[in-house]
């Protein structure tokens, strides 16, 4: 029961005595307004690393803002090292830079900084997968690699299933969709999956990634099956 405007401008924000009353939005395609009654308002507006000590210390700031650092969380700026979401690093699928923006990465960079701090020898993967997931009240969601905004038309191929977490025939399933992009030549580039057990899902995906399989060969992945936990060819595999 919640209703989901997309392509739409948040342009005036109607209040009284303090209180806020409703909100004015307007479809960027076909001009329609709407006003909507509402008491509360939250305001999502992104982040912008906070890299000031960095600069005045010579630390190199990357095309997103954050400040750059390698496989050992280091800066350029020998025995100088970051981590978080002030960071940036590079994309495991396409090799360009992104902002470190997860806690899951963020822990990895900091067990990184601090064991070579120390004097260790530990590296970060070539690239970070931005493996996520989320909940919209009861609905859980999770996502891995790039979707298709980040990619030029007609240099991808895009496939959607929809089912259910158990088989037809056994009472209890939920249902789950699964969205896969690959390369033309069939390379998992991402995934994303909405409905029950959605990132359990997607981490099998990021393993796929990971490892540079292609979709025929990640469909012939035997996944574990049983009429009260699986179906016999999971969401994912299909």
């Amino acid at each position: 029961k919640v209703q989901i405007y997309t392509d739409t401008l948040a342009t005036e924000v109607n209040s009284s005595n303090n209180s806020i009353k409703s909100v004015s939005i307007k479809d960027k395609k076909i001009g329609d307004k709407k006003e909507i009654q509402t008491d509360m308002l939250i305001v999502a507006t992104g982040t912008r690393p906070q890299v000031l000590l960095a600069e005045k210390i010579g630390c190199k700031i990357g095309k997103t803002g954050g400040i750059v650092v390698n496989e050992r969380s280091e800066t350029n700026i020998k025995n100088v090292y970051a981590v978080g979401d002030c960071t940036e690093y590079v994309n495991f699928v396409n090799n360009k830079p992104i902002l470190v923006g997860l806690g899951s990465i963020v822990v990895r960079q900091a067990i990184a900084a601090g064991t070579n701090a120390a004097d260790g020898n530990y590296k970060l993967p070539k690239g970070f997968l931005l493996t996520f997931t989320s909940n919209l009240f009861d609905l859980e969601l999770a996502g891995v690699g790039l979707t298709s905004s980040f990619l030029e038309k007609d240099t991808y191929i895009m496939g959607k299933y929809s089912g259910f977490s158990l088989p037809e025939y056994y009472p209890g399933g939920k249902p789950i969709t699964v969205k896969v992009i690959t390369d033309i030549n069939g390379k998992i580039l991402g995934a994303q999956a909405v409905g029950d057990k959605a990132a359990q899902r997607i981490d099998t995906f990021a393993c796929a990634i990971l490892a540079g399989f292609d979709v025929e060969t990640f469909r012939k992945l035997e996944t574990a099956y049983a009429p009260p936990i699986a179906p016999t060819l999971d969401a994912e595999t299909l």
